[in-house]
């Protein structure tokens, strides 16, 4: 865990406020002409397609781009705010937590895009690959504006996440979907990338222009699974210790990032659940999902107990009838602990850490009350 350093004395919502204006601002701008060129690419394939119903949804899709576009704007202003204030809510002081966002923002939390879970993730991923020094660099900044030993990729309020999922929003939003959709993802993924990497080049410059100085590299504490005794470290010169490179950030495969995304996917298809846990579940079970599968892989049992553990979590806390009640009473303490145990593994500060469980106990206990 790093210490971060000292944050200047300015307004920290003002600063994340105007940070998503400008992405925004400058990604609306990007997304202008990409839009132009993947109408002109769904013409085209639909003039040249021979199956009938492709040629229909992708010139119909053409025809939205042109003349409708505005739907895809509105879709993707709305899903970007409306991330960003859950993720800036959680990660100020005093902010107001998710359960108190009106009952609209909270609908817009839950992505239209569920469907496309998976092209979602593959564009995030696609963004960070692209803009790692960057991103990285931005993050750490935010350590320090907001006093935080670190913020995870799902957590930033402006990250490739928040950007992916208000992309493929306003395409939602602009019924480009299906065989159309994915006629235009290459255009979409390989166009985004700059634009993203420019605005947190854009965003890191107007932070240092505040002062604003990236908190060291935090350093990962968690010991491994598979950890052996430590060798004896010979004693290293002073210069030699100031001259060692910084930790890195331990590095996901794409794949995995998918296969948690489709695991989180699948289990939350259908249900509601409070917006705390919802967050939860989207944002911190999944990156430790998608590390789980990188260390070990998906056949491993650290992968497949996991797994299960989201499963049988996201099943305790739905409506019960009175056998089912029986089932939960009896798995919760084999459960609890195990949860306990996932939240052990991430970066889930105290405070956040003692809500969410306390969360989970008022909804086990009023799901035993038959309620």
């Amino acid at each position: 865990m790093s210490i971060a350093a000292t944050a200047p004395a300015v307004d920290r919502k003002v600063v994340l406020t105007q940070c998503r204006l400008a992405a925004e601002r400058k990604l609306a701008g990007a997304l202008g002409p990409m839009l132009d060129a993947m109408a002109k690419h769904l013409a085209e394939v639909g003039a040249q397609g021979k199956d009938r119903e492709e040629r229909e949804q992708c010139l119909a899709a053409a025809h939205r781009l042109f003349h409708e576009r505005e739907d895809f704007f509105s879709g993707f202003r709305e899903e970007l705010a409306a991330r960003f204030e859950a993720r800036a809510a959680s990660l100020l002081v005093g902010g107001p937590s998710a359960e108190e966002l009106d009952r609209e923002t909270l609908a817009m939390l839950k992505t239209n895009v569920l469907e496309n879970e998976v092209a979602v993730i593959k564009l995030s991923v696609l963004l960070k690959s692209r803009a790692v020094a960057e991103l990285d660099e931005m993050a750490r900044r935010f350590c320090t504006l907001l006093s935080r030993p670190a913020l995870e990729d799902g957590h930033n309020p402006i990250g490739p996440v928040a950007i992916a999922h208000a992309v493929y929003a306003g395409l939602a939003k602009c019924r480009i979907e299906s065989r159309a959709q994915r006629a235009v993802r290459p255009l979409l993924e390989e166009g985004l990338t700059g634009p993203v990497r420019d605005f947190y080049v854009a965003v890191n410059h107007v932070m240092q222009a505040l002062h604003i100085a990236p908190a060291a590299p935090a350093v990962e504490s968690r010991p491994s699974l598979a950890a052996a005794s430590p060798e004896p470290v010979p004693a290293t010169a002073p210069e030699a210790v100031a001259a060692s490179p910084p930790p890195q950030p331990e590095a996901v495969l794409p794949a995995a990032e998918v296969a948690a995304a489709r695991a989180v996917a699948s289990a939350l298809v259908g249900v509601q659940l409070p917006a705390s846990i919802d967050a939860f579940l989207r944002g911190d079970m999944r990156d430790l999902l998608a590390r789980t599968y990188s260390r070990h892989g998906s056949v491993s049992p650290a992968w497949q107990q996991a797994v299960q553990t989201l499963i049988d979590l996201v099943w305790s806390l739905k409506p019960k009838d009175a056998p089912e009640r029986a089932k939960l009473a009896a798995m919760l303490p084999a459960l609890l602990p195990r949860v306990s145990a996932t939240l052990g593994a991430m970066d889930v500060d105290p405070v956040r850490r003692k809500q969410l469980l306390e969360t989970l106990a008022s909804q086990h206990r009023q799901l035993l009350r038959g309620g």
